[in-house]
């Protein structure tokens, strides 16, 4: 059984993979729709300028999902197929984790899903699912999945979306119960969770013997990426630190009452990008200035980094529209 399946896989991308480099930038659309990039560069103008409820959902799914999906892929440790199949599988993506599940699937799954179950319209329903769909295709094409990383991907994905809809409001009720201070003080605590967790599964895990030929496949494809570890935490700590920052900032900003996007359009859109500007300040500045590293001081300045963009976006930004007279 297990041999069909992977015969079935590696037969299967051989064939969507023939059909034409005249899809490359179809596919290149498509997973980009899929990426943490791109998240981060709309969920922010969400936040901003249009819907600062559906904005802020939007940032604790994806920054849950990105988490998990990390977990998941240390636990399962499963090659992306050109690691095994060079000689077959093309590699138009060059990534550094595991294949198992695929974040994009997931990530499109819970957050497109989101989308789709906030408007509750059929029409945006079925694109929606058509995006997922060519979402998870694009993977294919571009060689960085198997069939099964996407389907896993994409029930994981529908598990959360699941698990979210259904407990949102009971999560939401219970937090209100405590005191402001012991509010900010769960969140900082949950992201230090997410970074234990996620620490000690890496740790255990990373012992197991990664074949040889995977890296050699791997690092063939693009020797830029020496030393290769899959093992990194560099991921888990930016999301973590990100969650503290976004979801500290947004109870900060509600203290005195909810914020609300407004102003005509082209204050709209000033706001967007002076609130991007920030952020790519932050993110890119201190990027030069702080030691990069997979050791415990460098990644104390990650989480610090990190740590500001998430703050900057629900507070920084916020408060600078106002003080601008944008709103």
């Amino acid at each position: 059984m297990i041999n069909f399946l992977i015969t079935f896989n590696l037969n299967l991308m051989v064939f969507i993979q023939n059909l034409g480099n005249w899809l490359l930038p179809v596919m290149n659309f498509f997973t980009f729709l899929g990426q943490e990039e791109f998240y981060l560069l709309v969920m922010p103008a969400i936040f901003w300028c249009v819907d600062s409820t559906l904005g802020i959902r939007l940032g604790f799914m994806l920054l849950m999902s990105a988490n998990l999906n990390s977990i998941l892929k240390w636990i399962f440790h499963m090659p992306r197929p050109y690691w095994v199949f060079p000689e077959n599988i093309s590699a138009y993506q060059i990534e550094t984790s595991f294949g198992m599940p695929s974040g994009h699937a997931q990530n499109a799954m819970s957050l497109w899903g989101l989308i789709a179950k906030k408007n509750q319209r059929k029409w945006s329903t079925v694109i929606f699912s058509i995006v997922i769909l060519a979402i998870g295709f694009s993977r294919l094409y571009l060689g960085v999945h198997s069939v099964y990383d996407i389907v896993i991907g994409w029930l994981v994905g529908y598990l959360l979306l699941w698990i979210y809809i259904r407990y949102e409001a009971r999560v939401i009720k219970w937090f209100h119960q405590f005191s402001y201070t012991k509010q900010l003080l769960l969140i900082f605590l949950a992201s230090l969770l997410c970074i234990v967790i996620g620490y000690g599964i890496a740790t255990t895990f990373s012992h197991s013997a990664i074949p040889r030929s995977w890296l050699i496949n791997a690092i063939a494809e693009d020797p830029a990426h020496q030393p290769f570890n899959p093992f990194s935490i560099k991921g888990l700590i930016s999301n973590a630190a990100v969650f503290f920052g976004l979801m500290g900032g947004v109870l900060i900003l509600t203290q005195k009452e909810p914020y609300h996007p407004s102003g005509k359009i082209w204050q709209r859109i000033l706001q967007y990008l002076i609130g991007l500007l920030g952020v790519i300040v932050i993110w890119a500045g201190l990027r030069m200035i702080f030691p990069d590293g997979e050791t415990f001081i460098p990644m104390i300045f990650r989480y610090i980094r990190y740590f500001l963009v998430g703050f900057w976006v629900s507070w920084g930004a916020p408060n600078t529209f106002i003080k601008l007279n944008l709103k």
